[in-house]
């Protein structure tokens, strides 16, 4: 008798049965590589080439299940109907390379980061956080440009050499 081949199990389907199981294959999922592909399009070997504004998007994916399917919007303009159809395996090993990727560029963009004086210390300058929008604000001034809109379109490693 033939052996059945395996059906794929897609993600949609995954993740409802993630919700009845109590396995945890979390670190499973943190080996998994960068697949070469997902839903026929071609997963670029880094995120060096994406705008600061797909970078913005990206840091604040909050759960579990936006990981999933943020990134396929982001980056691919693919819908979450479509993104639900594709092969767990492989959206799972898409997400974990996002958060590794995005977490790679948050280190390097840590790293140049100045300490503050220690007059600025007492002046409270701690408290400041100005976050994205700061390095928005601080890179259109510096260039001279008006619109912060174009800033979030430029490749965030050229932000991110203006500011080193």
């Amino acid at each position: 008798m033939p052996r059945k081949k395996k059906e794929k199990i897609t993600i949609k389907d995954f993740l409802v049965k993630m919700k009845y199981s109590r396995s945890d294959i979390s670190n499973d999922i943190l080996n998994l590589d960068r697949p070469a592909y997902i839903l026929d399009r071609k997963v670029p070997d880094n995120l060096n080439e994406i705008t600061f504004g797909q970078l913005c998007q990206l840091r604040h994916v909050s759960s579990d299940e936006e990981l999933i399917y943020m990134p396929l919007y982001i980056l691919f303009n693919i819908r979450r109907e479509i993104a639900e159809k594709c092969d767990a395996i492989t959206a799972l090993a898409f997400a974990n390379w996002i958060s590794k990727e995005v977490s790679r560029i948050n280190k390097t963009f840590n790293s140049i980061q100045v300490k503050p004086t220690k007059e600025e210390i007492r002046a409270g300058i701690e408290k400041l956080n100005f976050g994205e929008f700061g390095i928005v604000d601080y890179y259109a001034r510096r260039m001279g440009i008006q619109d912060h809109n174009t800033v979030m379109s430029l490749p965030w490693k050229r932000i991110f050499k203006c500011m080193e």
